[in-house]
């Protein structure tokens, strides 16, 4: 799938991400329902899969088993204390979570596409550091992803050119910035709040 091929109108319309969006929790719920046919607390990745290859009518767009794999592997990570530990499996919150990454996972193939200005299926420390690019990440991400050693912490396929990073290493370092970015701006808020009262 190229980036410049996703089709977004397609995917928003399929993907019900909005955590706070009445019409994408119903929406959720009854996936939840079609996916879980045999019932159980949780999901399991191959049950996923099926139900979006059957709910889609079509695999075409979900044309990548590691994207799913990947959405699936960060929502599992997401726990909270005294919440029951599924194994293999992701129980609701984890499923809303799990969206809204397989969404997320869309928009960062579509940026590195747009990084990779010479589409050779890599980024180079040049394309990332080029000021256009920089003034997006600060926006998307946060200032702190603008620093050169983000570019070299990135963890790289075995015997990978420092210099450069495949899309699969992209998207890992871009969930951990998305979360870090995000609470920070939580702390951010509460502490804005603190201060209002």
């Amino acid at each position: 799938m190229e980036a410049s091929k996703v089709n977004w109108e397609t995917i928003n319309n399929l993907i019900p991400y909005i955590e706070e969006d009445k019409e994408h929790e119903d929406q959720r719920k009854e996936m939840w329902f079609l996916f879980n046919v045999n019932e159980n607390v949780g999901l399991t990745v191959f049950e996923i899969e099926r139900g979006i290859v059957e709910m889609t009518q079509t695999g075409d767009i979900f044309d990548s088993e590691k994207a799913i794999n990947a959405a699936f592997d960060h929502a599992k990570c997401d726990r909270i204390e005294g919440e029951e530990i599924l194994t293999g499996m992701l129980n609701k919150r984890q499923f809303s979570i799990f969206l809204r990454n397989l969404r997320m996972i869309f928009e960062f193939y579509e940026v590195f596409g747009w990084i990779d200005s010479d589409g050779d299926h890599v980024i180079s420390l040049t394309e990332f550091s080029s000021s256009e690019v920089q003034e997006v990440l600060k926006k998307w991400l946060g200032e702190e992803s603008l620093d050169e050693n983000q570019f070299n912490n990135m963890e790289r396929e075995e015997n990978m050119d420092k210099d450069k990073v495949l899309f699969q290493d992209f998207l890992q370092w871009s969930f951990q910035r998305r979360d870090e970015y995000q609470v920070k701006l939580a702390e951010e808020k509460a502490a804005a709040e603190e201060t209002d009262e």
